[in-house]
C-alpha cells in the first residue's frame, strides 16, 4: 500500500477517535494530522510528559488528544497490516486483490485463512477476541505512555474499539 493510502487510513481512524473522545479538537485536527504525516516524532516529542500541553501560558490548559490518536491509529494500522500479511502468506495470492480493496476502504483485518471463499468476502476478514484484546492493550499502553490521563485513555481506546467493531459489521 502506498504512503498516501496509509496516511488516509490512519487519518480517518484517528479522526473518528478524536470525534468520539475530544470533538472540540476537530478544528485543530487537520494541521496536526498534516504535521504528523510529515514528522510523527516531532509531533510526539515530549508527549511522555503529562505537562506537555497546548496553551501552557494561558489560564486554560488543554492536553491535545489528536497527536496521541494519530500515533495509536498508526500503530493499529501497522498491527493490522502485519496480521493481514500473515493471513496473505497463508492464503496465497488469491485473496490479495480483494483484501487490499478492503484495506483501502478501512475494512481490512486478519481472519481465518481456512475460510471457504479464500477470505474474499468482507465478513471473512475479521479479528478474533484475542486479537482485539491485543489491539486494545497496545492502544492503552501507548496512550498512557504518551501522557494521556486515564479518562482520556479510556475515551480514546473506546473510540478505537467502537470504530473497529463498526467496520467489522460493515
Amino acid at each position: 500500500m502506498v504512503a498516501s493510502d496509509r496516511h488516509e487510513l490512519v487519518t480517518a481512524l484517528a479522526r473518528s477517535m478524536v470525534e468520539a473522545a475530544a470533538p472540540q479538537e476537530l478544528a485543530f485536527f487537520g494541521p496536526v494530522a498534516a504535521a504528523f504525516a510529515r514528522d510523527p516524532d516531532r509531533v510526539l516529542v515530549g508527549r511522555h510528559r503529562p505537562d506537555q500541553v497546548l496553551g501552557a501560558d494561558l489560564d486554560t490548559v488543554v492536553t491535545l488528544i489528536s497527536p496521541v490518536a494519530l500515533a495509536v491509529a498508526s500503530s493499529t494500522y501497522r498491527h493490522l497490516l502485519d496480521r493481514t500479511g500473515d493471513a496473505l502468506v497463508r492464503r496465497g495470492r488469491s485473496g490479495l486483490g480483494s483484501l487490499m480493496r478492503r484495506l483501502s476502504r478501512g475494512r481490512g483485518r486478519t481472519g481465518d485463512p481456512d475460510d471457504a471463499d479464500g477470505g474474499t468476502s468482507p465478513a471473512a476478514v475479521t479479528f478474533d477476541e484475542g486479537q482485539l484484546a491485543e489491539v486494545k492493550e497496545a492502544a492503552t499502553v501507548q496512550a498512557r505512555a504518551l501522557g494521556l490521563d486515564e479518562e482520556q485513555v479510556d475515551l480514546l481506546v473506546a473510540a478505537l474499539m467502537a470504530n473497529l467493531d463498526r467496520q467489522e459489521r460493515e
